[in-house]
């Protein structure tokens, strides 16, 4: 299924992706404006499943809406309504209203000059994109070309109503944000609160790995002394053999750091 634009008719580019790029301070979510005036309907480019919504103009994104086909994903910012029965897990056919173009933001109806901000993530998968920190891609590059297929999951099995999508839908975003804050910190929802974690576990670990290399050396040197003690009659302690323990002990840690469970990629908004 080709991508359509996400309203009817010919509506201009009042600032393009490159645009928000290249502003003096660069958009932390640089997406396609188009010069939609106040109430004009917002269209699903594709068939797809909405995955979130924020009906309130609070935040720099105002009434948002966020939309997956297939594998890639999608943000309308600035809204100034939410059409009824759009609701997280609801699946959406392309060209069906979803919402209404308006001026929302940082809480005020009228926060930005009427436009419609569409972001575009391409082939994310089941990873939900974190507006403001994943990269973006390009909408405009895309229009008229197919989505990208998805591998399937519950939102579109014909077996799951709608409420059990919505359900799943927010228990799985629930346990990806929490493991999320706890691991890479940030902000996570928890029984109900909402905490941040300003490091996490996984920057900790990754700032300071020779540390955590040098103290692993020395334990499994410990073992090495414990081990000598424990299976000898000797009172005298084989320095080379605790040395050499010590000394593998810290290069498997730093050999367990280059691997494939953490990878590091510079931040780019």
């Amino acid at each position: 299924m080709a991508y359509r634009r996400p309203f009817d008719g010919d509506i201009d580019i009042s600032d393009s992706w490159q645009g928000h790029r290249d502003r003096p301070t660069p958009s932390s979510e640089p997406g396609v404006d188009y010069a939609c005036g106040p109430g004009t309907a917002v269209l699903a480019p594709a068939d797809g499943v909405i995955r979130d919504t924020h009906d309130s103009p609070d935040g720099g994104g105002g009434r948002t809406v966020l939309l997956r086909t297939g594998d890639d994903w999608h943000r309308a910012l600035h809204l100034s309504s939410i059409e009824p029965g759009i609701f997280p897990g609801k699946r959406v056919s392309q060209g069906q209203v979803i919402a209404r173009s308006g001026r929302s933001a940082a809480g005020s109806e009228f926060g930005v000059g009427s436009h419609l901000h569409w972001t575009f993530w391409r082939a994310r998968g089941d990873i939900p994109p974190v507006p403001g920190t994943t990269r973006t891609d390009d909408f405009e590059r895309f229009v008229g070309q197919n989505r990208s297929a998805g591998v399937g999951s519950f939102e579109e099995d014909d077996m799951f109503s709608e409420e059990d999508r919505a359900l799943l839908t927010t228990v799985r975003n629930e346990i990806m944000n929490t493991h999320a804050g706890i691991w890479s910190g940030g902000q996570a929802s928890i029984d109900g609160q909402v905490r941040v974690f300003n490091y996490g576990v996984l920057p900790i670990v990754v700032r300071n790995q020779e540390l955590i290399a040098e103290l692993w050396g020395k334990i499994a040197g410990l073992e090495e002394v414990v081990k000598q003690l424990t299976t000898t009659n000797n009172v005298m302690l084989d320095v080379d053999a605790i040395n050499a323990a010590n000394d593998l002990g810290a290069r498997d840690a730093r050999n367990g750091f280059a691997n494939d469970v953490v990878t590091i990629h510079p931040d780019i908004p």
